[in-house]
């Protein structure tokens, strides 16, 4: 899935930023349980180009 929106090359890779959780300070907000996570292309990140990242809420 990461790779349909964030695509990368062969020499890339995907690194998770952040992650935040919603059972304990963020109760609700993000459903009934989940993590928002934060992700971008490492070569992004060595460029400090941050209009690419992609967020996504797991449930599982």
């Amino acid at each position: 899935m990461l790779n349909a929106v964030l695509p990368i090359s062969d020499s890339d890779t995907h690194v998770l930023l952040a992650t935040v959780e919603s059972w304990t300070t963020l109760n609700g907000w993000f459903s009934d349980a989940g993590n928002l996570e934060v992700w971008i292309r490492q070569s992004d990140l060595k460029k400090l180009d941050f209009s690419h990242v992609w967020c996504l809420i797991r449930t599982d």
